[in-house]
């Protein structure tokens, strides 16, 4: 099944557009003047069956938001994706066949991609993406690395890997166990949020670099035993949300460290760190 024609400019002359129709299954190709909508900002296409965009895509040039949310069939973008050079925001939500993106992929100028429940074991190479400033990874459960130079995304500022409960009783991949060297080079990175990485054993050296990193949430990562020894070279931290090492260093602090000035519910708000805390790896 497909549409016959999309409205005409005059028509269609609006901010936000949608694809969502009435029968999701019966429909899998878009039109072919699809390109005609060349005043459309945000472009959402769920709940159908859709195999992939058309190449007219390409002439959306005024669109700066595309979501694909709940494609059950969607399997691969067309060459020209990479042409989209007005694209600030993508978010991929659902789209469980799909497990590569276009060789043309690091040619946009994103700033917020969120890829969320999708079926990358290795994320695509989306290093090139020097604009990028925020980057949601949410419930990548099948993630098993994040790419050796990854830190190549100096401007980002706030990051999130977060894996779910319901793969194979266990939160994400059991090879998902460490972050690369290269992750210390982030240097715009303001909040890092790791979440439900079961085995995730061990934090970079480099991770003392991370010089902006003011709010660290590190939650339900089970083996990751202790932080490493530059920790204490995060000087901007100021908030760190974590069950287990808001607990160690509150212990810290009752026995007398300056390491921490305070300790909520929340997490730790930290002065400067000191040399004398006992919850780093020497």
């Amino acid at each position: 099944m497909a549409i016959d024609s999309i409205p005409s400019q005059s028509e269609s002359d609006a901010y936000n557009w949608g694809i969502r129709p009435w029968e999701p299954e019966g429909f899998e190709v878009v039109p072919s003047n699809f390109g005609d909508l060349t005043a459309v900002q945000e472009l959402m296409i769920s709940d159908c069956g859709l195999l992939t965009l058309p190449c007219s895509i390409q002439h959306l040039t005024a669109r700066n938001t595309l979501k694909l949310q709940f494609l059950q069939h969607f399997t691969k973008f067309p060459s020209s994706f990479g042409n989209l050079k007005s694209l600030r925001k993508l978010m991929l939500d659902q789209l469980y066949p799909l497990n590569m993106l276009p060789a043309t992929f690091g040619d946009l100028a994103m700033e917020n991609l969120t890829i969320d429940q999708c079926e990358f074991k290795e994320l695509p190479d989306i290093c090139s993406l020097t604009t990028l400033q925020t980057l949601d990874l949410t419930e990548v459960d099948r993630l098993e690395k994040l790419p050796i130079n990854f830190g190549a995304l100096s401007n980002i500022t706030e990051l999130k890997v977060e894996c779910d409960y319901h793969f194979d009783h266990q939160f994400g991949s059991d090879k998902f166990k460490d972050l690369p060297q290269s992750f210390g080079h982030l240097i715009s990175l303001q909040q890092l949020t790791l979440s439900n990485l079961q085995s995730i054993e061990k934090l970079p050296l480099t991770f003392g670099e991370l010089t902006m990193l003011g709010i660290l949430i590190i939650q339900n990562c089970r083996n990751l035993k202790e932080l490493p020894a530059t920790f204490r070279q995060l000087t901007a931290l100021y908030q760190l949300n974590s069950r287990k090492w808001s607990r160690r260093l509150a212990s810290e602090h009752s026995r007398g460290s300056n390491a921490w000035k305070s300790v909520d519910t929340v997490g730790c708000t930290l002065s400067p760190v000191s040399k004398h805390s006992r919850a780093f790896k020497r």
